[in-house]
């Protein structure tokens, strides 16, 4: 039992081991004006860029130049050693990794073009009207409801369609719900349902209860391990299957996955056996977790079956992977200029599955402000995606998607690509067809509805494609695609 530990404020309540956050990285935060920010931007990104971001911040006539990183993803990016204060070598002095920096850096053309929207696939919509409810509380689909829990990160990912919420830079009216609010909810809903034999009563429609819960945020392991217990508390006194924690903090601080941490998801366990916990981590590239030699490249391990890990990352993944009642998966959008990559993607899909964690989805980037820095054309992310793919097992692979308003929506094929051996052009217009099908949806008779476009290869999310473009659409009101919801069967 760790010597911090501290009781909740129930008499009965377990006693909770808190993880000494003094002793994990240091994180730094602000905008791009203030002189320590400045200093370690100034290392990842180009001189050019880098003064231009300064003036707009300078001028402040857009929005903060804000950045965020801590001392174990910062020695990533910017190739230096980082230590923990007794001396261990967390993170051995390596190349910088561009890729790492690239996540969390700004991008000039993100301020200098910012459309896009401040709430993508309005997610408020989704949220249910109530006092500490509406704004921190999300259930789009019936079975899994969301709470964010946790209003910042450990570092800031400049791509994130977060970013109008974490830190306390909410432009939509989120914010933090308590776990009672989470626990009262999901008791009622799954009320509703078997009082209504699984059928709305306001809609008529077919519903069905609330059996996995998400812990999100911003990211949930930045806060304490009480405060952690007390969610996945409510979530297993509402009677809910799963509790899912996405996190990124295997990327930016595995430090965080201590034995403390490990006690409490133990403690979890014991009140409520029959409930799982699945964790959702989010490693973008493999220079988050593989060590890299003094030329940049992937070192293999000593058995030769794959590549070496940094054994920081090794031991929080097998503290997790040591717990019977875990489970593990990986899903990131794929970003420009970081893992837009077929030899990167596999690479990542390889090592985490053979590391026991299943690769669940590689997301088109959603349209966040100033979303088009870092998004690539849909046809040719499904083709990157496609190459990515190959040679890799069943257990291996994941779903290339798209979170719309109105669901995810599953990028099948893009005909006229599969046999492309090269990257292919977004300049020239083919004569392919873009096939989707409805992966998950609000309501869930409208699952495996399949839309079928003409290829536009500059298209960078579905509102890109015109009423021209569609030739088969079985959505229902897609709100961000006026003229394609004109077009339902």
């Amino acid at each position: 039992m760790s010597s911090h530990a501290q009781k909740l404020t129930s008499s009965d309540a377990p006693i909770i081991p808190e993880s000494n956050m003094a002793a994990l990285p240091k994180i730094a935060g602000g905008n791009i004006g203030d002189s320590k920010i400045s200093s370690i931007m100034s290392e990842l990104i180009d001189e050019e860029e880098f003064n231009a971001l300064k003036e707009i911040q300078a001028d402040n006539t857009n929005r903060d130049v804000r950045f965020k990183t801590n001392e174990h993803y910062t020695a990533i990016a910017a190739g230096k050693e980082y230590k923990s204060p007794d001396g261990k070598v967390l993170v051995p002095k390596m190349p910088p990794s561009k890729a790492a920096g690239k996540i969390i850096s700004p991008r000039l053309s993100s301020f200098t073009d910012m459309s896009g929207e401040a709430d993508p696939s309005s997610q408020l919509s989704y949220s249910p009207e109530g006092d500490g409810l509406h704004g921190g509380v999300l259930h789009k689909y019936d079975e899994t409801v969301l709470i964010l829990a946790a209003p910042g990160c450990a570092g800031m990912c400049a791509h994130c369609y977060r970013n109008d919420f974490i830190d306390g830079a909410s432009l939509t009216g989120k914010f933090v719900a308590k776990p009672e609010a989470l626990k009262n909810y999901i008791i009622e809903q799954n009320k509703k349902v078997a009082d209504n034999n699984s059928i709305d009563p306001e809609t008529g429609e077919k519903i069905l209860p609330i059996r996995e819960a998400l812990i999100s945020g911003g990211d949930p392991l930045t806060l304490s391990n009480r405060r952690i217990f007390e969610y996945l508390d409510a979530i297993g006194s509402a009677n809910v299957q799963i509790a899912r924690i996405g996190t990124r903090e295997l990327s930016f601080m595995p430090e965080r996955i201590d034995d403390a941490f490990i006690e409490t998801l133990s403690i979890v366990r014991k009140k409520y056996p029959d409930m799982r916990i699945n964790f959702v981590i989010h490693y973008s590239h493999p220079d988050e977790f593989l060590f890299r030699d003094e030329n940049g490249n992937y070192v293999e391990n000593d058995s030769g079956t794959g590549f070496k890990w940094m054994n920081e990352s090794t031991r929080a993944l097998e503290a997790l992977k040591s717990l019977s009642f875990v489970t593990i998966q990986n899903q990131t959008p794929i970003i420009s200029g970081v893992n837009d990559d077929p030899k990167v993607l596999h690479i990542l899909h390889q090592e985490l599955n053979r590391c026991s964690v299943k690769p669940k989805y590689i997301f088109q980037n959603r349209t966040i402000l100033g979303y088009k820095a870092f998004s690539i054309p849909l046809e040719e992310a499904w083709w990157i995606h496609k190459k990515a793919m190959e040679g890799l097992s069943d257990d291996g692979r994941s779903r290339i998607a798209m979170s719309t308003k109105r669901g995810k929506l599953e990028i099948i094929s893009v005909t006229g690509l599969e046999n492309k051996t090269t990257r292919p052009d977004s300049t020239s217009k083919s004569n392919g067809l873009v096939i989707l099908k409805k992966h998950r949806a609000p309501n869930v008779e409208e699952l495996g509805g399949v839309i079928i476009l003409k290829s536009n290869p500059q298209a960078l999310w579905l509102d890109d494609y015109t009423e021209e473009d569609v030739i088969h659409d079985q959505r229902i009101g897609e709100e961000n695609c006026p003229d394609i919801a004109k077009l339902i069967d």
